[in-house]
């Protein structure tokens, strides 16, 4: 696959590695002259390795939360199949605008597998938006009790992750009520034109294939819901371990540099970030990425380690999955 890109996903990862580098060098200069490569070169190869184990475990709790999804669904995925499935998600992700690649190698992935393509397309929406929410769920006691107490990033964070949570919850109520929703929209319509207005030819197969989509949508929760409930659970479980693997990377790649990060304000501060950087528009959230995790860091460890925390993030979060 990755000796055969389209010319379009080659522009997007030229696109994604000079943002990155762009972000570096402004990190490089942000933090000059204070011994930011010779703390580089001394990152512990025990916290690297650890670091290195922690991510590939990751990986691995992602593919089997993929499986038990498909499972709850009827269908039988195997590890060798879910695991480089998953591979190839990170891989799309990273060179694509919102990170918005990874859904359809899944949804294809599942396809070739044996499961319909409108079941496996509502699988991978029902498990991405259940990852949504378990993560707006972390964030949310956070927000309430007064953030993480970080200064650079103060309330704004905290109003963008409501934000968030508000068109979260949108999105789930359209389909979990799209039929309320499209004759509301058709009464919205007839009243604001006297009656006069009917849905054109393209808006009545807009209006068609969201129905036929919420359908499969609410089939699937159903299913995992209602027939197999502890399956749901789960999967959440299994995404709750997830992010709390991915969200120890970065103390854990502190203390290889020197740095004691207390673990929950560090959890608390990537948390937030984390929800805010799958709307980032850039390929795989480059630039952003670097700069924010940065960010997140400010006043956990010296200012000089911040490039070497960030550039070291990067690498085991971004350039090992290309």
């Amino acid at each position: 696959m990755r000796e055969s890109l389209p010319s379009r996903w080659k522009t997007w990862l030229l696109l994604s590695l000079a943002l990155s580098g762009a972000a570096i060098v402004l990190l490089t200069a942000l933090t000059r002259h204070k011994g930011v490569w010779a703390s580089l070169r001394q990152l512990s190869l025990a916290f690297l390795g650890l670091a290195l184990l922690i991510d590939v475990a990751s990986w691995v709790v992602d593919g089997w939360r993929l499986r038990i999804v498909a499972r709850a669904m009827g269908y039988e995925v195997r590890m060798r199949d879910a695991f480089p499935m998953m591979m190839a998600c990170y891989f799309m992700a990273a060179v694509t605008p919102f990170m918005s690649g990874g859904a359809p190698v899944q949804i294809y992935g599942l396809h070739r597998l044996g499961v319909p393509l409108s079941e496996a397309t509502a699988m991978v929406f029902v498990s991405g938006t259940l990852a949504q929410v378990v993560l707006f769920a972390l964030a949310l006691p956070v927000i309430l009790m007064g953030g993480a107490g970080h200064d650079f990033l103060g309330g704004m964070t905290n109003a963008a992750v409501l934000l968030y949570g508000a068109g979260l919850a949108g999105y789930i109520l359209l389909l979990l009520k799209a039929k309320q929703v499209v004759r509301l929209s058709l009464r919205v319509g007839r009243a604001l034109t006297g009656g006069r207005s009917a849905p054109t030819g393209r808006g009545r197969r807009l209006a068609w294939r969201l129905l036929r989509f919420s359908h499969t949508f609410q089939r699937t929760v159903a299913l995992l819901s209602l027939g197999r409930p502890y399956q749901l659970l789960v999967a959440a479980l299994s995404l709750l371990l997830f992010y709390l693997l991915f969200f120890s990377l970065a103390p854990v790649l502190a203390a290889g540099l020197g740095a004691q990060v207390p673990y929950v304000p560090s959890l608390a501060r990537q948390v937030g970030f984390y929800l805010l950087l799958s709307i980032v528009p850039t390929p795989g959230g480059s630039a952003a990425a670097e700069l924010g995790i940065a960010a997140v860091f400010v006043g956990l460890v010296p200012e000089h380690l911040l490039l070497p925390l960030a550039l070291s993030w990067r690498a085991i979060t971004f350039y090992l999955k290309l």
